[in-house]
């Protein structure tokens, strides 16, 4: 069941940002990766840095500015990504969102998808479902 879930949770990630995005260029970049940094900044943000396990990977390092870290995201730790670019400045790219696909936890064989987004570069055109959309009518009693 919870193969399924996680499973379930990256495709929509996938969707929901190939269909938000149709109409901008969207740059991509993915593969192994290791948090090389994470950084509390002044403002209360963080600045979370990623490097390349490959080199034939350009941009080789990644950088994201969030509000938030997933409590289980620290430095040294190797992770499968996927990431969209929202700006490249040299060697280094700047993200709107990463979807990073962590280590199982202790007795499970599957990854856990985690999926951060910028607080600098806001992603304009990233909707959710609308509750009425997503309702289920054998349920609707239990909201109503």
């Amino acid at each position: 069941m919870g193969r399924i879930f996680g499973f379930l949770v990256m495709i929509s990630c996938f969707l929901l940002s190939s269909l938000a995005y149709a109409d901008d260029a969207l740059k991509r970049v993915g593969g192994e990766f290791v948090v090389s940094d994470i950084k509390r900044m002044n403002s209360g943000m963080f600045e979370v840095t990623f490097a390349s396990v490959l080199s034939e990977i350009k941009p080789s390092t990644l950088t994201l500015l969030s509000d938030h870290v997933h409590v289980r995201l620290e430095k040294g730790l190797k992770l499968r990504i996927s990431a969209e670019i929202a700006e490249v400045k040299g060697d280094t790219a700047h993200l709107k969102q990463i979807l990073l696909f962590m280590p199982p936890p202790a007795g499970e064989n599957q990854t856990l998808p985690i999926w951060m987004l910028s607080s600098v570069y806001p992603t304009k055109s990233l909707k959710g479902a609308r509750y009425i959309e997503m309702h289920a009518p054998t349920a609707d009693y239990q909201v109503m």
